[in-house]
Formats: C-alpha cells, structure tokens, sequence
C-alpha cells in the first residue's frame, strides 16, 4: 500500500510540474499565435531605426514597405553622420523586392526560452537577456551590450506595433519600431 501511495505521489508530482510549465509558456503562445496570425493579412510595414551616439544621432533608417502580390515595394530613406561635417548624408532608396513577407521585416523569435515578459490587456512587455540577443533577432552577431527592451501592442487581436530598445556593445543606444498596418 505504501509503494501505491509514493508511486502516486510521483505522478501526481509529475503532473503538477508539467501543468505548471504548460501555463508558463501560455503566455507567450498566445502572443506568438497572435503575431503569426496578424502577419499574415499585414498590408504595409513601416520600419524605423535610430542609433545614438549619446544624445546625437548617427543613424537613422526609415522603410515603407508596401505588400503586393508576388512581393513588395520597398521605399528606404537611411540617414548616416557624416565625420567631416557632422551632419547626417541622406539617401533614398525605392524598389520591388520579389517575395518578401509581412514575416520577413523582423524576424523576431518571441519563444518563452528566449523573451521573459507578460501580456496585460493589448500591451505585452518583456526582456531579452543580452546573451539570447542573437536567437531573439535570428543573427549570428547582434552585437548587443545589454538586455532588449520588449513591448508589443494589439488592438483586438491583431499587431499593431512592435518597439524595441538596446544598447550596442559600442555603447550607442538602438531605438527600433514597427507599426503594421492591415
């Protein structure tokens, strides 16, 4: 009788863990399950980036990416400081890229092995510890030199914006944003 009642025990301890670890990987299920369906009526990306150096900034990207069949229309402006001057040398640059995705602007791995955040109401916030940097961004050098800031918005459901802050293993601080569009 007694080995019945130590065998369930372990069951029932077993049971218990695996329930436990299944609601913590609820959360960001659910928010994976709401990016990758949102991404897939996203009609327009528009993709900032802005890199400090301090309070100056160094550079700066800005694309319009505009879905279409077969593609998409790609209109990139990046700024760049220009060390002989210090201002920033604009250029502009607009074209079809064959294939891209609303899936393909940032590939993201919102996995609960590689963010630690939580999902309240619209707004989910989390962190990406510096050394799971590179999974998070699917790079091989993300050269990141602190943990990244997370936030993701819905409304009813659906991405809505996706913003992300860090600082560079230079020093120099990186602001990026993306808002979708349906």
């Amino acid at each position: 009788m007694e080995f019945i009642s130590k065998h369930l025990k372990k069951i029932i301890s077993v049971l218990l863990v695996a329930i436990c670890l299944f609601s913590l990987t609820a959360c960001a299920s659910k928010t994976e399950r709401y990016v990758d369906k949102s991404l897939k009526s996203v009609k327009g990306v528009t993709l900032s980036v802005v890199v400090k150096d301090g309070d100056e900034t160094v550079y700066s990207m800005d694309k319009q990416i505009d879905l279409i069949k077969g593609g998409a229309n790609v209109t990139t402006e990046t700024k760049r400081l220009n060390p002989n001057d210090f201002a920033l040398k604009s250029e502009t640059l607009s074209e079809f890229v064959a294939d891209l995705t609303a899936k393909d602007v940032l590939r993201l791995n919102l996995s609960k092995d590689v963010i630690d955040g939580k999902k309240k109401s619209d707004v989910y916030n989390g962190t990406v510890e510096k050394t799971n940097a590179n999974a998070f961004f699917s790079v091989e050098d993300a050269r990141a030199g602190s943990d990244v800031t997370v936030k993701i918005t819905f409304k009813r459901r659906k991405l809505q914006t996706i913003d992300l802050f860090y600082t560079l293993t230079s020093g120099r601080t990186v602001e990026m944003s993306a808002v979708y569009t349906y």
